[in-house]
């Protein structure tokens, strides 16, 4: 569950049947929070709290940019670590998960990454489904001139 890094906090996890694709990351931070206020806590292990991970995603195809992923467990112990894996959707790259079990061979290749030198600080893009609401809405006001016309 992941969100590009903004002062709030919401959780969107992954298209259901939509493509996968494993990037390294650099652990920027980790830090615990409210889970409805997104405020610090000091309890980690409160019922009402969750680690919220700052992460660098480093993606082959796409530049460098920073998630924070919200989760209730600390996944791949990167409460001590500065590297991980992620899971994301390459069609809509702010939708970034951490698995449990990534693969070998992308843990090895996210322990031997550098961090990049240029960030991008947020992952555009609009949300799935927006250009059809946009068509559907400018087709419904095509539609309606002609109604409103003719009778």
């Amino acid at each position: 569950m992941a969100e590009p890094l903004r002062t709030n906090i919401a959780m969107s996890g992954l298209r259901s049947g939509g493509p996968r694709a494993f990037a390294p990351a650099v652990v920027n931070g980790v830090k615990t929070v409210d889970k409805k206020t997104g405020r610090p806590v000091l309890d980690g292990r409160s019922v009402e709290s969750v680690f919220a991970f700052d992460l660098t995603v480093m993606p082959d195809e796409l530049p460098a940019y920073r998630v924070q992923v919200i989760h209730p467990l600390d996944l791949q112990g990167l409460l001590h670590r500065s590297r991980a894996v992620v899971e994301y959707d390459p069609e809509q790259p702010w939708r970034v998960v951490i698995p449990s079990n990534p693969p070998r061979e992308w843990l090895a290749r996210a322990n031997s990454v550098s961090p990049p030198a240029e960030v991008k600080e947020r992952v555009g893009g609009f949300p799935a489904g927006f250009r059809t609401l946009v068509m559907g809405v400018a087709l419904a006001a095509v539609l309606l001139v002609p109604v409103r016309l003719l009778g």
